[in-house]
């Protein structure tokens, strides 16, 4: 907000279903779905060989997620070292060549000179929790990203943080706060 961006949610429909694939030997045992009552009234096979992944399976959320990271990695975003769901996507000349501290190196920042990036380095962020995503960014990295999440997934236009309107986001509400220089924040 302090670089005047946007700031939007969206939540991915059957995003679950969206996995890659099972592949063949991947599975420590086949799973088959139980169509019960509506097999018989399609007039097909009771029972199902489970090629994707699906809501209520242990490793659904792990599956989205990797595939959901491969989306993002295509088009620059880094995971932060210091928390798995947020993506940054920094300048390509500012890409690779920072030395950030480690997480004990923040805590205890007495010592060690680091090559940090700048704030006009970054140009979006992306934070996902499940299948809902917030994102934030140079007007032309956010419609970059919403044309890619359109193409490979269907998603719901959730909310768009503005001066008046909060959104809700894993629980937390976030709202813009004017300062006192008459910026909000």
């Amino acid at each position: 907000v302090d670089k005047q961006w946007a700031v939007k949610s969206k939540d991915v429909t059957g995003a679950f279903l969206k996995a890659d694939p099972y592949k063949s030997g991947e599975l420590s045992r086949p799973l088959y779905l139980d169509l019960g009552e509506f097999a018989i009234v399609a007039g097909c096979s009771r029972f199902r060989h489970l090629r994707k992944s699906l809501y209520g399976l242990n490793d659904a959320p792990v599956r989205w997620q990797d595939k959901f990271s491969k989306t993002l990695v295509s088009l620059g975003y880094e995971k932060s070292r210091y928390d798995p769901s947020c993506w940054i996507l920094y300048r390509k000349e500012c890409r690779k060549k920072r030395k950030l501290p480690s997480m004990e190196e923040v805590l205890d920042a007495t010592e060690g000179h680091y090559e940090v990036y700048q704030d006009e380095d970054v140009l979006g962020y992306v934070l996902t929790h499940v299948d809902d995503i917030i994102y934030s960014g140079d007007e032309l990295v956010m419609r970059r990203l919403e044309r890619k999440l359109e193409q490979e997934y269907s998603c719901v236009d959730v909310d768009v943080l503005r001066e008046d309107t909060p959104i809700d986001f894993c629980g937390k509400r976030l709202e813009m706060q004017l300062e006192e220089t008459g910026e909000f924040r």
